[in-house]
């Protein structure tokens, strides 16, 4: 019996990390062992189950790559793990702020802040000018800030 393909995408790391890896195209074994840090012996079995839901390929004698299903597949999930990401990093917050007020179309876009801090200053100094935002932006080519109040 099959696993629904939710389960053998997410239930195991090794398996969601091979996905990731061949997203960038073909590798051969030695490369996924290398970058996983695992053995010949514990990655096929995983490869196996892949394969057998025909989201991994083999082409080569020791090369795989993404079906076209699996390439479908893991550029819809991709923003999903950011997503998760960025609510992971400060779940109290997300859950403790009404986020009603904003537009759908930025609900939407939520994955893009992985790389974001949230600056949460107490009452006292909430008008002292931050100096990690502030050494940031004068490296950055373009500041797009978000403020609720």
């Amino acid at each position: 019996m099959r696993k629904p393909l939710l389960d053998l995408m997410f239930a195991s790391g090794k398996r969601k990390s091979i996905l990731l890896l061949l997203r960038d195209g073909p590798k051969e074994m030695k490369t996924i062992l290398r970058s996983l840090d695992t053995t010949r012996q514990s990655l096929l079995p995983q490869i196996r189950m892949l394969e057998d839901n025909y989201l991994v390929t083999k082409c080569g004698s020791d090369t795989y790559e993404l079906s076209v299903t699996g390439k479908m597949l893991v550029k819809k999930f991709d923003p999903l793990l950011c997503t998760l990401g960025v609510l992971d990093t400060d779940i109290n917050y997300w859950g403790m702020h009404d986020l009603d007020f904003i537009p759908e179309h930025l609900l939407q876009r939520l994955n893009e802040l992985e790389q974001s801090t949230i600056i949460d200053p107490s009452i006292s100094s909430i008008f002292d000018i931050n100096k990690d935002f502030v050494e940031t932006s004068t490296r950055s080519m373009s500041v797009n800030s978000f403020a609720s109040f």
